[in-house]
């Protein structure tokens, strides 16, 4: 109940003994009064008592709502003081907040930049790398070359030392056949072209009247038209042959029918050594 509802209720409570008062003047007129004003003193007295209790109390209650407002005024100012520190606090965040904003806006563009720079990065390392794998290829190719002119190298100083060794051979060769000349009387005027060169070969082909013989031997061998050759069968002599035409691995002979001693075969042995 608040304070104007205790004011009512004292207000009814004097109201009601006013007319109570007045009810007993009334009354009395008209009984003993003596007897009835004692009565209704003594229930004046009650009344009084009563609305001397409910003044007490409407104080108490005053006292109690004065007290409350007190410690609502109390609450109040210690909320206002808090508010006041929120919307403080509230302040100095929205400050923090803008700062952050812009710090993070500054981090977004640095972001973007470094974004930009990383997809420009992006482009010189893949033109590094196609750059790596072609200059890779280029070098694989080299190196393939390389290899190849050493190997070449190789085979050259192969020959080389090969074509010395022949060289030195021939050279021995061409000593040891100039005092052979020298000792039968031929000079390097003197014609050679009759004379059949130290050779070894097979017989490779005959025709059916076993008349022209081919031998697995030809120009490149020494072999000129007109040279004569006889032919064995393991160690039994079959005959002897003139050359009538060469090529450059082979060459076609005549059999000399004088020296036949038997039909020849392929595979029989052709050799112009004595």
């Amino acid at each position: 109940m608040n304070k104007i509802g205790y004011i009512l209720t004292i207000l009814i409570l004097l109201m009601s003994a006013c007319f109570l008062s007045v009810a007993i003047m009334m009354g009395a007129s008209h009984r003993q009064w003596k007897v009835e004003a004692l009565k209704y003193k003594q229930e004046a007295e009650t009344y009084r008592a009563a609305a001397e209790n409910a003044r007490a109390s409407t104080g108490t209650k005053d006292t109690l709502l004065a007290r409350e407002r007190v410690a609502r005024e109390r609450q109040l100012a210690q909320l206002e003081a808090r508010l006041q520190i929120a919307q403080a606090d509230l302040k100095d965040r929205e400050a923090r907040l803008k700062v952050e904003q812009t710090s993070n806006t500054d981090l977004l563009n640095k972001l973007e930049l470094t974004n930009k720079r990383l997809a420009e990065q992006d482009v010189q390392v893949k033109n590094l790398n196609d750059d790596s794998r072609k200059l890779i290829a280029d070098i694989s190719d080299k190196v393939a070359k390389i290899q190849s002119l050493t190997n070449q190298k190789h085979e050259l100083e192969n020959k080389i030392y090969e074509s010395k060794k022949l060289i030195e051979s021939l050279a021995a060769d061409n000593a040891s056949n100039k005092r052979v000349m020298e000792k039968v009387g031929v000079t390097k005027d003197t014609p050679t072209d009759h004379i059949v060169p130290a050779l070894d070969g097979v017989v490779v082909q005959v025709n059916k009247d076993n008349q022209l013989i081919g031998v697995g031997l030809g120009s490149d061998d020494g072999l000129r038209v007109g040279h004569e050759m006889d032919i064995y069968r393991n160690d039994r002599y079959i005959g002897k042959i003139r050359i009538t035409k060469t090529d450059f691995n082979t060459s076609i002979g005549q059999v000399i029918r004088d020296f036949m001693q038997d039909l020849v075969r392929e595979g029989d042995h052709v050799t112009s050594k004595l």
